[in-house]
């Protein structure tokens, strides 16, 4: 079991004048359980649960304050078979933001100066599997397929003025839904006395979930 608990402040000047202060505090509990072995098999069990409070207050404030609490749960296995080794993995979330004092629009940008309140809620899910072979001490093939899901971002939903760091006056959209991508990969490895090399291809195709 691990937990976490991390502070975080910075300002922003304008020249001697305090332009936007930051803060963000988290705390993070997380909890592995590992299983005995099961013939080839090993693995890992987890759970974790983080609560995120972030706030911007200042002139380039363009993201309001915001609660984020990620609960999640996962699972990584491991099996051995000889020459081949396989790696599997699942994860499941349930991402819940919460935006006091913001009101969305009907066309999707936020007024943080308003009264209402906001919220978005996701469940991205994820899954992968691997596997490398080793044909001899020479030489070794690996390859991978994944699966991913990723909730939108604070700033993507509800984003609503100038960002003087990407000269971008950002405008966010609480219609946005999770983006998901499938990662496909093969590699090779070869090691001949003293020259040794390895050549790796992949694709990555991402698209919004609507």
């Amino acid at each position: 079991m691990r937990f976490v608990d991390t502070s975080y402040k910075h300002t922003e000047f304008e020249e001697d004048e305090v332009g936007t202060v930051f803060e963000s505090d988290s705390t993070n509990t997380r909890v592995e359980l590992k299983h005995n072995p099961s013939g080839a098999w090993q693995g890992v069990f987890g759970f974790q649960y983080t609560d995120l409070d972030f706030s911007a207050v200042g002139a380039e404030a363009f993201i309001p304050n915001t609660n984020t609490k990620t609960t999640a749960a996962f699972w990584i296995e491991r099996g051995d078979f000889d020459a081949w080794q396989i790696d599997l993995g699942l994860r499941y979330e349930d991402v819940k933001i919460k935006v006091p004092n913001t009101l969305v629009l009907e066309e999707g940008p936020t007024d943080p100066s308003s009264s209402s309140s906001s919220s978005s809620d996701f469940q991205p899910f994820s899954a992968s599997t691997g596997t490398s072979w080793t044909i001899s001490e020479a030489v070794g093939l690996t390859g991978s397929v994944s699966y991913a899901e990723r909730a939108s971002g604070v700033e993507e939903l509800y984003a609503n003025g100038p960002h003087t760091t990407t000269q971008l006056f950002e405008v966010g959209d609480v219609s946005l839904s999770k983006e998901s991508t499938v990662h496909v990969e093969g590699g090779a490895r070869l090691d001949l006395g003293p020259f040794s090399g390895s050549a790796t291809v992949y694709m990555d195709q991402f698209r919004p979930i609507q």
